[in-house]
Formats: C-alpha cells, structure tokens, sequence
C-alpha cells in the first residue's frame, strides 16, 4: 500500500484509527464504520484495504473508548474483602465464568480486610466507569458504598449485608444452613457446644450463623459459647481460648463448629497441639480429647484430617455466577425492589460428628434457592 506504514514504524506504538485510515488510504469515518459492522455502505475494494491494513499493522479498538461513547465499558468491579480466603477466590471462578459468558470483563480489588483499602478501590472503580460491581464487603457500615449506590451504580453485595443499603444480595441461606447442622448435631447426642469465629460484631453473616446455632442449641436447654480467634492471634493465644473445649471434650461430647475453613483449619491445628502435648489431669491422655468437629465451607485440606470433619459446603461458584446475573439485569434497566438470592449449603457428615455407634455417610441435601423481593 502506497500510504502503508512500516511495520517497523507501527510497532514502535500502538496503531490508532489515523494509522489504519492512512495505511488504507481512507478517511477515519471509513475505519470507524468497518469497526462498527457497518460494512454495507463501503465498497468491497474499501472494505478489503482496511480489513489489510487493520491486519498488517496489528489494530486493536480500544473497548473503553467505543464503551464510553456508547454509554457502557463491559467493565464490572469485583471488590472482595480478603483474597486469602478459599471462599473468595471460588466465589470469583464463578464471577469470571459468568461475566464471560455474558460478555463483561471483570476487575477484581482486594480489600485485604481493610476499610480504607475498600474506600479507595469503590472510589477507582468509579474513575474507569464500570458498569457496576459486585461487592464482599468488609463490614456492615460503608460510607464508601453508599456513594456508590446513590451515584446509581448497579451494585449487588455477595455473602454480607451493609445496614441501610438497599441493593441485591446474594449469598447462603445462614440461618437454615446452621439450623440444618444443628438438628444433625444434636441428634448425634452432643451435651456442649463451642462456635468459633473470627470477629463477628460487624460482619452480617458470621452473626446470622452464630444466632441460628445459639438459638437451636439454647431451645434444647444445652450450654453454648462462642470464642473468637483471628488468623493473627499467636499459635498460644488460640490455643489458649480453645483449650477448655478440648478438655471438656474428655468427659462429655462436645460440638466445635467453626465459622468458615480458615477457622476450622485453627481449630484443627490448635487440637493437634493438644494432643501433642496433652493437659495434666484425669482425661488429659492425648486419646481422651475428641471433640465432634463440623465447618461451614469444605476446605480443600479436608482429606487430610484424621478426624472426619463434618462440613456445609456453599455452591460458590453458583453464588458467583448469580451475582453476575442480577447485576447485569440491573445494568439492562430493571429497577425492581432489592433482591435476596439465598443459596441452601450441603451438610456432608464425617466420622467425628456421627453418632454414636453410626457409621458416617454423607447427607447431601438438594440444592434449593430463595428469592425474596423479586
């Protein structure tokens, strides 16, 4: 082509529409309306060259200019509070899957459990004019995402409410999630019971699982106490708190239940200390300590626990995906009142939660989802 550039010369940028115009020997109206498919009002020998030229010179359209002027990026934010945890990375292989078969790309920020950090990404999100975003808050009180929603951004929050936001959420079913575990456990004729949690005062869900399990155990006129432990406490100082659960679990059978997997992989390290260097006194013998233990999530080092730990996993990945789902019904317009899709989790029993006598067997319950406010 007479006006072509070199490939040299176009591999020093990134080719523009200016580029591929004067390498075809076009007007940029020309490129812009191949680019846009409407190719019927340009000639065929038209078409060819500029099809040639996108081709030599390595033309790609950028999708954020084409996005802003038509008033849509294909951009959503993924914010989630902590990408160490197991529970957020799934939860994102199912927003991935999703966006892609919707055509959205998604951005993900992690917050890393830290506010200020979530403010700042909610704020830069806004900057590349996402079309929405999916949210696993960090607490329940973000001024930051309030801006969001009142600016008019489609947003939908995963797992955990926000007081006085009024959007979608999509998460589990905590409340029948714990009661369907606690009739498991209490059928299994355990006496006590211990929930451990990380800090809970001000993440919704973690306080829905809590009260659930309290209110069932406490109707059946058994004792229940919670212990909080956090992923920065010293090996001492957890095993400390859950020492004397582990001793009670000598003399009468014991329930732990752990708010997630990264909990219960603390609880289960903390019992394998104890064990190694068990208590003084009656029913301090390594053997004598065997607490029931049970899990919301099914972590992926499971396999490896001597004691069947009895879990309730989430469908993360379909929690992921409808995320995707309502938010890009809110992108298309749908200005309905806020959405609840709560997912049922799958009790599986494992050998230290049996009852007594029984033989462990999983106890997968079908999957099932609420929709309230629809």
């Amino acid at each position: 082509m007479g006006q072509a550039l070199s490939a040299r010369a176009a591999s020093a940028r990134a080719p523009t529409i200016a580029d591929v115009a004067a390498s075809a020997g076009v007007g940029k109206t020309s490129v812009s309306r191949f680019l846009n498919g409407e190719t019927d009002i340009l000639s065929a020998a038209i078409r060819e060259r500029i099809g040639a030229a996108i081709a030599e010179l390595g033309y790609r359209p950028s999708q954020m200019a084409r996005g802003l002027r038509a008033g849509r990026t294909r951009l959503v934010g993924m914010l989630v509070a902590d990408l160490d945890n197991p529970y957020s990375v799934e939860v994102m292989g199912g927003v991935e899957a999703a966006c892609g078969r919707a055509g959205l790309m998604p951005v993900l920020c992690n917050a890393a459990n830290a506010s200020e950090l979530e403010r700042r990404y909610l704020d830069l999100l806004q900057t590349y004019r996402v079309d929405g975003v999916i949210v696993n808050p960090v607490g329940m009180s973000g001024t930051a995402l309030r801006r969001v929603v009142s600016a008019g951004t489609p947003t939908v929050l995963v797992d955990r409410r926000q007081s006085g936001l009024n959007c979608d959420i999509v998460g589990l079913d905590n409340a029948r999630a714990a009661s369907l575990l606690a009739d498991h456990l209490l059928s299994s004729g355990f006496s006590r019971y211990y929930y451990v949690t990380g800090p809970h005062t001000r993440i919704s869900s973690r306080r829905e699982r809590e009260a659930a399990l309290r209110q069932r155990v406490t109707e059946a006129g058994l004792p229940f106490e919670t212990i909080v432990v956090t992923r920065a406490d010293t090996p001492a100082a957890i095993d400390a708190r859950l020492m004397p659960a582990f001793e009670a679990s000598a003399r009468a059978r014991v329930a732990i239940v752990s708010g997630n997997g990264q909990t219960m992989l603390l609880v289960a390290l903390a019992l394998q200390r104890a064990r190694a260097n068990p208590p003084a006194g009656p029913g301090g013998a390594a053997g004598a300590l065997h607490p029931g233990l049970a899990s919301f999530d099914e972590p992926g080092w499971l396999p490896l626990a001597v004691d069947g730990i009895t879990t309730l996993r989430q469908p993360t990945a379909d929690i992921g995906a409808a995320a995707v789902a309502c938010l890009d019904e809110r992108i298309g317009g749908y200005a309905g009142a806020p959405r609840e899709l709560l997912f049922d989790a799958v009790l599986t029993v494992r050998a230290s939660t049996a009852a007594a006598g029984a033989h462990a067997a999983p106890a997968a319950r079908p999957s099932r989802i609420s929709a309230r406010g629809a």
